[in-house]
């Protein structure tokens, strides 16, 4: 829910529940898709070469 108390608000987040219509065609779409399936993975907390790369060994 929109708080009234926020001002600076943007008008487009009316709070209507419905999203702005981005206009992006079928290929930007699975463009988007496939990116966000790349940011995923099983091992993102157990794998070193996702690890802190300022520790030292």
């Amino acid at each position: 829910m929109v708080s009234p108390a926020n001002t600076n608000l943007d008008a487009k987040l009316n709070g209507s529940g419905r999203g702005q219509s981005l206009r992006l065609s079928v290929a930007q779409q699975n463009a988007i898709v496939a990116f966000l399936g790349t940011l995923s993975g099983k091992d993102v907390y157990t794998n070193k070469k996702w690890g802190n790369p300022f520790l030292t060994n």
